[in-house]
Formats: C-alpha cells, structure tokens, sequence
C-alpha cells in the first residue's frame, strides 16, 4: 500500500467518507430525443461519444463536490484548502456516475427493427412479375426463418403480397434502448415481432406479426433504430404507428437448444444505408438537395405537376415524385 493510498483512506477516516459517490445528476426529464443518436449508439453499441465533452457532467460533478464539501464543514467545522483538495481528489475517484445509463433508463421506448439481409425486387405488387413470383419470395423467406408455422406463413404472404415495391426483409420490434447495447451471439424475438418488408429509400412496406418465437444470429451492423437510420421510417413517416402492442428482442449467449437463424450483411441495403447519409448530411450542412433522393423533405421547392405524368417536381434539382 502506498503513501498516497494511506493519506486517501486517512481522510476517509477523518470525514467519514462513504466508499462510493454519484456527482453526476440527471432528472427525470433528461432522455434521448434525436432518433438519430439513438441509431449511432445502438450501432456502436456505446453512448460514450454523446458524454466526452460534455459541460454540463463536468459543472454537475463540480456543483457536488461543493456541496459536499459544505455539508462536511457544517459537521466538522472549517477545512482547511489543502484537505479540501484531498476530499475533492478523493470523490472524484470514487464517483461512481453513470449519466449514460440513467439517461437510457429516462428514454421511452421506440421502434427498432433487425435486418436479415434479404432484399425482395420491386415486382409491383406482382401486376408485372411472371406467374409464382410471389409465392417464391414467401418460400424463400420461410426457408431463411426456418420454420414451417402456417400462421407465420401467412404473415409472411400477407407482407410480399401487400409491399409491392420491394424492400429490406426485417425483424420489426419495440424495446427499452438501454437492452439494445447488451452484447452476445443470439438475438431472440417473440411471437408479437413483426415480420417486415421496406423501402426505406422510396418510403412504403408492409408488416404483420411473426407469430412464432426464434432466435437469430446477432451483428449489430443489422441492427437499427427506425426512425433514426438514413431514409424513411417505416413506423413513422410511412405508417405513423401507435405503440405498445410489440414484442421487444433479447440479446444473448447462444443455448445448445437453439435453433440459430443465419443473417448476412446485405452491400446492396449498405451501400443505399450509406447514400443516404451523404443525402442527410448534404441537406443538414449545406442545404442543397440531390437529384434522386427520394425523401421530399430534404428539398427546398417541390410544386405539384396537375398534367401527365402527375406528381410533384424538384425545381432545383429535377427529382419526380410520381402520383
């Protein structure tokens, strides 16, 4: 034990100090609001970023020191500046704050969804597509879930047969952010997930529960907040769903009586991820639009057109929204 170790257990002893302090203050009223931040740390799978250079930690952790302070020279009388530094030295270390995590606590909670790394073609809604198409997209999805529950199935036809456009296949499912940074092999979904196809470029999909319970190989890279990842939310701007009625996941170490479904990284759903950043990050910073993003809001002037083909137009950059 060294010298310092005994001065710092000897002011203990002196002040009676308790072993551990939380000098951080967070109220209840302290959450999460940007989607957006929630998206980059369910992604990094740390909120720390948010909390590096944050003023308001460091003013909170000082204010309570003070405090702290004065409330020991109201017991023990004056204390002197160099004890006053040794108490100081000795709360901050042993300041046990967690703002990260009390925040997480505070943050109501949002839709996610997990992507399982199938893209399905835009076949409009099977108008165009050769006899059987659709019933091979339903197959070929039952065959990645690896099961054979008819009332999946069902779900499942119901979603290809009414997301005409095409679209990310994903695990849709409401939960507690806080859940979301645990780490493990699996993620398990219940029966009240839902089965989804979307289009986050072009803004449409559909969904219906899973009605089955299953366990998935868990990448975080596949994991997402719906209304925080690059394009259209598919339970807000596409939906404008209600909440409370979905299951949420758990992320765990895989169990020998797992039945494990495999997941891929899709480039293609990546790739329009990432173009769709550079989209985001265009308008936010420079307010310019692109020709070809598709999401209406991230342009400046778009008039309706009331002559064929109908729909609105870009006047800045020529992007067609067709009715």
């Amino acid at each position: 034990m060294n010298s310092q170790t005994l001065e710092k257990k000897s002011i203990q002893e002196k002040y009676n100090l308790d072993k551990n302090y939380e000098l951080i203050y967070v109220s209840n009223d302290d959450y999460f609001e940007d989607a957006k931040d929630i998206e980059r740390i369910i992604q990094d799978g740390t909120s720390d970023f948010l909390f590096e250079d944050a003023d308001w930690c460091r003013d909170s952790q000082y204010e309570s020191v003070r405090y702290l302070i004065d409330e020991l020279e109201k017991e023990h009388g004056e204390i002197s500046d160099d004890e006053k530094e040794e108490i100081k030295e000795y709360l901050e270390e042993h300041d046990v704050s967690d703002p990260a995590k009390q925040v997480m606590k505070n943050t109501p909670k949002r839709y996610f969804y997990y992507s399982l790394g199938i893209e399905v073609e835009n076949h409009d809604a099977h108008v165009c597509c050769e006899e059987g198409c659709a019933e091979k997209v339903v197959n070929e999805i039952m065959k990645a879930l690896r099961t054979r529950n008819p009332e999946t199935k069902r779900s499942v036809r119901e979603v290809v047969y009414n997301a005409g456009y095409g679209g990310n296949v994903v695990l849709l499912f409401e939960d507690d952010m806080e859940y979301l940074l645990n780490n493990g092999k699996i993620i398990e979904f219940g029966p009240k997930t839902e089965i989804c196809i979307m289009d986050r470029m072009m803004g449409s999909g559909h969904s219906a529960p899973l009605n089955t319970k299953i366990a998935v190989e868990f990448n975080r890279q596949n994991l997402h907040c719906d209304e925080g990842a690059p394009g259209y939310s598919f339970t807000g701007d596409v939906c404008g769903m209600t909440r409370g009625f979905m299951d949420g996941c758990q992320i765990r170490d895989k169990k020998s009586s797992d039945k494990v479904i495999k997941t891929q990284i899709s480039e293609e759903e990546q790739s329009r991820m990432e173009r769709e950043k550079e989209y985001e990050r265009k308008w936010r910073e420079e307010k310019k639009c692109t020709a070809g993003d598709m999401k209406i809001s991230r342009h400046k002037d778009t008039p309706y057109r009331n002559e064929y083909p109908c729909g609105s137009k870009c006047t800045e950059c020529g992007t067609f929204w067709v009715d």
